[in-house]
């Protein structure tokens, strides 16, 4: 569903954040009208950032092929004209392969933040943070 380019900034991070989840139906669709084709992301503990919408929606099934329960709660937003700031609680079991890591079978309990810049209507950036400390510790990584 196309959706007008007068959506406030948020009203866009929102749809792309709810909708656009990955264990959500047709949530490549909604990346696709949420999302700049040259979008960037800055995931945490990954050097390089992802590049292109293409990019980004086939790191985000691998994230979804190594924890295909993934939950997420939004638990605090704040936006500007341009930048959305959300807090999110993200719960799953982490049952396949992820940024090379083989499956742990551990459950995953842990909070992040994203911030997402809109431009003429599109998500162009989005940076990507949580406690990696924290996610090793309960993969049984540390």
């Amino acid at each position: 569903m196309q959706h007008s380019l007068q959506e406030t900034a948020e009203q866009v991070v929102m749809r792309r954040a709810v909708s656009g989840w990955g264990t959500e139906p047709g949530w490549r669709e909604v990346w696709q009208e949420t999302c700049a084709r040259d979008l960037v992301l800055q995931f945490c503990g990954i050097a390089e950032p992802v590049v292109g919408l293409d990019a980004v929606c086939a790191f985000n099934a691998e994230l979804f092929e190594g924890f295909p329960s993934l939950q997420q709660t939004i638990t605090g937003v704040c936006a500007s004209d341009t930048d959305v700031v959300y807090r999110h609680r993200l719960v799953s079991c982490h049952a396949g392969p992820f940024l090379g890591l083989a499956p742990t079978q551990r459950d995953v309990d842990i909070t992040g933040i994203t911030w997402a810049s809109v431009e003429n209507g599109k998500v162009v950036r989005e940076f990507y943070e949580l406690n990696h400390d924290e996610l090793k510790r309960q993969l049984g990584l540390q």
